[in-house]
């Protein structure tokens, strides 16, 4: 997601001018709403709400905490770094789409469409990854076991290499 955001923010930086991809006001960018769905679905999937892939992602981590200190700080972390990046998005989101100046923008870039798609693409991404959140947990729970399980890595290593007299 926050890879999609930085498409986004070349992508505004384009269309403001002088303001480029300051978080300062500036007269009204064109494709305004195209922009701000992308940049809301991005920050809403980085800061971890639902429905998007970041909350998934997010009670995945709280599920690993096994000890109730584990789960005290690891929620108190996440909820407060959630709250805060919210603010900070939510913030730099109104100034640069909602809170306009009188004038226009001296020669606005138009939107490239491959760096369109590929922008649309990775925050679609969020989208796909709420569906398939079950094979992907499973996949990653399945990794993390055979990662885990280090037999595999000393039978390999107790074993002779061709060419190795025993």
């Amino acid at each position: 997601m926050v890879g999609g955001l930085f498409l986004v923010a070349d992508l505004v930086d384009g269309q403001r001018g002088s303001a480029q991809d300051k978080i300062v006001t500036a007269p009204r960018i064109a494709n305004r709403t195209f922009l701000s769905v992308l940049f809301l679905m991005g920050a809403v999937a980085s800061v971890g709400l639902p429905p998007l892939s970041g909350f998934f992602a997010k009670l995945l981590i709280l599920k690993s905490a096994v000890t109730e200190s584990d789960v005290a700080w690891l929620w108190s972390v996440l909820l407060i770094g959630s709250f805060f990046t919210l603010i900070a998005y939510s913030r730099a989101g109104s100034i640069v789409f909602w809170r306009n100046v009188e004038g226009h923008i001296e020669e606005p870039q138009k939107l490239t469409p491959s760096l369109s798609i590929s922008a649309s693409a990775l925050i679609s991404l969020s989208i796909v990854i709420v569906i398939l959140a079950g094979p992907i947990s499973r996949y990653a729970e399945d990794t993390a076991a055979q990662l885990h399980d280090t037999s595999a890595y000393t039978d390999i290593l107790s074993k002779p290499m061709v060419g190795e007299e025993k």
